[in-house]
């Protein structure tokens, strides 16, 4: 499947020279390359005062050619210089290492990498100075910072990524007031993101429209236990957005779990065709810092969209806490959208079943003009059911009536999708708890197996008992 992929991609990929306009590159004779070892070569543009290194010409260690990083060092890149290298690279380093710019005005060019193969970057403080990715096969990228990047030589993003087929794992890592997105490539690529333990603080400092993190399709996308942390001048920045923009139709899998979220213009945003996509046990909070103070700009804790409609966009959401956004969730298309589906016409569902999802979202206090909007439904979606079950409202008390007032449905526009939310959690239509068969009044009006299916009595084991004031209970027969 990976191979469609970069087939698809391949022909969508806009060609074009990763080099920079070197002053000096090496010959490709085989050689590892330092920054010791540049400074020793007259002409290289670079020097060296103790441990502190610059760069004031652009390098390009040629293809055939390696660079490794020197430890416990500083690399000083001078205003529009480049440093690229094409052949094997290793960046793990033992000591800290800090790459930044010459002069309190300088915009250093990327650090580019244009090889195949698996490069490591570990211990590296990037500081006013990005890097790009071209071609290589894996990127593993850990304990580093970056910091305060500025806009130089036409790359917008921090980790700017623009190979086809590429493996991307970013862990423990800090992101912090830089100018553009801290991860992202263009749409016509296909890569993989595993990002997890990461800090997302204040980016996107130019205001675009963009989120901080800006994921494109891939095979598999993971975005987990990492902190998102917006700055609330900033009216157009988003938390994180995965999007399958080009309709790619594979087996995409997406997985964004155990991340805190606030204080952004919108917290998650999932667009496009995925056959397999969870959002789970996530904290999405205050996300309404948005352009002119308008909800209709944005404040989704998680705002979920398909242009294809019923073509891909399977979704399933559970266990997050979704709290003080103006929207809860926002749902624009989609195929099979799951926010909790505990049971089918009042028979409950095996958990093992494939529709099963225990919902246990959360929410508090979402909305804007004095209405709760924990669930809302976008235009022309009215083919769309959700079931939305297990879930706590943002009301006080929790009945049937009250919740319809927090969600924005079928039932108030036609246009619109059409949202099944009993039973709720803790309602009495719903599984209550576990109970032994002593400790269960009245006569049960039916009895089901874990598996759904109704019986005339209980068995031994687990049974889903129905009775006649409307409660369900998991009764055991021991």
């Amino acid at each position: 499947m990976r191979k469609i992929l970069l087939s698809m991609a391949a022909l969508l990929l806009t060609a074009g020279s990763a080099a920079t306009a070197g002053n000096y590159v090496t010959p490709g004779n085989g050689t590892n390359y330092t920054l010791s070892k540049l400074a020793d070569i007259a002409g290289s543009g670079v020097t060296r005062d103790g441990s502190v290194y610059t760069m004031a010409d652009s390098v390009t260690i040629s293809a055939g050619d390696s660079f490794t990083l020197d430890n416990g060092v500083t690399l000083r890149i001078g205003d529009k210089v480049g440093f690229e290298i094409d052949g094997p690279v290793d960046f793990a380093v033992s000591e800290p290492t800090t790459i930044t710019r010459v002069g309190d005005n300088g915009k250093p060019g990327h650090v580019s990498f244009s090889g195949d193969g698996v490069i490591n970057i570990r211990n590296v403080v990037w500081d006013y100075v990005g890097m790009k990715t071209y071609g290589l096969d894996t990127l593993n990228i850990d304990s580093c910072t970056f910091k305060n990047y500025i806009y130089a030589d036409r790359v917008s993003g921090t980790i700017g990524v623009a190979g086809t087929g590429s493996r991307v794992h970013v862990t423990n890592t800090l992101f912090d007031h830089n100018d553009y997105t801290a991860i992202g490539g263009a749409a016509n690529i296909n890569v993989s993101y595993i990002i997890e333990n990461c800090i997302f603080n204040k980016n996107q400092q130019v205001n675009r429209n963009m989120p901080m993190l800006n994921l494109q399709q891939g095979d598999t996308t993971i975005v987990r236990n990492n902190t998102f942390i917006g700055d609330t001048t900033k009216l157009l920045v988003g938390a994180m957005s995965i999007a399958n923009m080009l309709g790619y139709d594979a087996d995409l899998y997406v997985l964004v779990e155990n991340n805190t979220i606030d204080s952004c213009r919108y917290g998650i945003n999932i667009q496009g065709r995925f056959k397999n996509a969870i959002i789970r046990n996530n904290i999405i909070r205050h996300n309404k810092y948005v352009y002119q103070n308008n909800p209709n700009y944005g404040g989704s804790g998680i705002a979920i969209y398909d242009s294809g409609n019923t073509k891909g966009l399977n979704l399933r959401v559970s266990g997050n806490r979704i709290e003080d956004n103006w929207w809860g969730i926002t749902i624009m298309g989609g195929k099979d959208i799951n926010l909790g589906k505990v049971e089918v016409d009042g028979q409950p569902l095996n958990p093992t079943d494939s529709d099963y999802n225990e919902g246990k979202n959360i929410f508090v206090n979402n909305g804007h003009g004095g209405r709760e909007y924990d669930l809302a439904f976008g235009p022309s979606t009215s083919y769309l059911t959700v079931y939305a079950q297990n879930n706590q409202w943002g009301c006080d008390p929790q009945t049937a009536e009250a919740i319809e007032d927090c969600i924005d449905h079928q039932k108030d526009d036609a246009t619109t999708g059409l949202a099944i939310f009993t039973p709720w959690l803790g309602s009495t239509t719903g599984i209550a708890k576990v109970s032994t068969s002593a400790s269960v009044s009245g006569e049960p009006t039916a009895i089901y197996t874990l598996g759904g299916q109704r019986i005339s009595t209980m068995q031994h084991g687990l049974n889903i008992v129905r009775y006649a004031d409307g409660s369900v209970h998991k009764v055991l027969v021991k």
